[in-house]
């Protein structure tokens, strides 16, 4: 999240419209206003209940939600790129 406060990465992700994606076990406000602004950025996180993922972009109205940890990166890692 302290890596979001460096303008060259904000200004990728929201001016020129660069691809991104945050991976986190819970999302903020500071979070979720650049993911209202940057439409070329994903956000994976879990859920209030810690049971499952989050999986949102500003593009699409409705998250999808997983029943999968994807927000802790040994699981992505294994699930995304194999093991």
């Amino acid at each position: 999240d302290n890596q979001l406060n460096t303008n060259l990465i904000l200004d990728k992700l929201k001016n020129k419209k660069c691809n991104g994606l945050i991976i986190t076990r819970s999302s903020n406000s500071r979070i979720e206003d650049l993911l209202s602004e940057a439409e070329n950025l994903w956000l994976i996180c879990g859920r209030a209940n810690n049971k499952g993922t989050i999986i949102k972009n500003s593009k699409y109205t409705n998250e999808l939600v997983l029943n999968k940890e994807l927000w802790k990166i040994d699981i992505f890692t294994k699930t995304i790129l194999g093991e």
